[in-house]
């Protein structure tokens, strides 16, 4: 028996309104980019809210915004920074876990008392946000792979890159694996040293780990936490309590030619590393 036109319609209806939302939803994305997106300069524009996610709730939560730009990439290890309130507004720096295709990623940590975080947190998709960049003195792989640069110094024939972070520290580490990964002429080794207050505030931790388990070797990423027990694949430590040498080995160096530490995290925490490791390797401080 032969179904009615009327009917076929009706059965075709989800489909249909399925892929209105999602050309509506491409579209929403596409079109700021095509069509009044600013370009990242030295001086202040505003960038369109594309997306905001929450990455991890609690006291002080972690939001991913993702903003629509008219400039195509961004020099590996540099940042940009974000102003609120306009002219003499506060400001703050973030390194951007995701910036190609038109779009930068900013994964930001909220405090409570903050000047800027609390009132990113309120931003909205469609909202505005005050940006510039690049900004920082350091960059990776701009003179090929295993190369950084430190404002007019030049680092070559790195091996492995020993990465010590605390907390949203991560994200200039994230930018450099993600380079190292993209360029198959490059094989730096990196080891990644995740250090968090508890388990619940370590930020993208099934993304480092897929990144560890697909690499081989090539990337190690480690976490370690000072309060709480631990689990399995984080160890209970504080980077307080470690000496040089320890943070060498938890790191995977040796003390030779070849090997770079970049460090990031708060005041104390970089203070702490930077003077432990200084006459035992480089370090690049974020």
């Amino acid at each position: 028996m032969m179904s009615s036109p009327m009917s076929q319609i009706s059965s075709n209806l989800p489909i249909a309104f399925a892929l209105m939302a999602v050309l509506v939803s491409v579209l929403f994305i596409l079109l700021p980019k095509l069509f009044g997106a600013s370009k990242l300069t030295k001086s202040y524009a505003k960038f369109k809210v594309l997306n905001r996610a929450i990455v991890h709730e609690g006291k002080r939560p972690i939001i991913a915004l993702t903003l629509g730009v008219a400039t195509k990439s961004l020099p590996t290890g540099s940042h940009v920074k974000v102003r609120v309130g306009g002219d003499g507004g506060p400001e703050r720096s973030y390194t951007p876990t995701r910036f190609d295709g038109g779009l930068c990623e900013l994964m930001i940590r909220v405090y409570p008392d903050g000047e800027v975080s609390p009132r990113l947190e309120k931003l909205g998709v469609g909202d505005e946000l005050e940006m510039k960049g690049p900004t920082g003195i350091h960059r990776y792989g701009e003179d090929g792979p295993g190369t950084f640069k430190n404002g007019r110094k030049v680092i070559h024939g790195v091996r492995r890159i020993g990465m010590l972070a605390g907390g949203t520290g991560v994200t200039p580490m994230m930018q450099v694996i993600n380079h190292i990964r993209e360029d198959p002429r490059d094989d730096t080794e990196t080891c990644l040293v995740s250090f968090n207050t508890g388990e619940g505030e370590i930020m993208m931790e099934e993304e480092l780990r897929e990144i560890d388990r697909e690499e081989g070797g090539k990337v190690e990423v480690k976490f370690m936490v000072s309060q709480g027990e631990g689990r399995e694949g984080v160890s209970k430590g504080s980077l307080r309590k470690m000496g040089g040498e320890q943070l060498m080995e938890s790191m995977g160096l040796k003390g030779k030619g070849g090997e770079v530490v970049m460090i990031c995290g708060p005041k104390g925490f970089v203070a702490k590393a930077k003077e432990d490791l200084k006459d035992k390797v480089d370090v690049l401080v974020w």
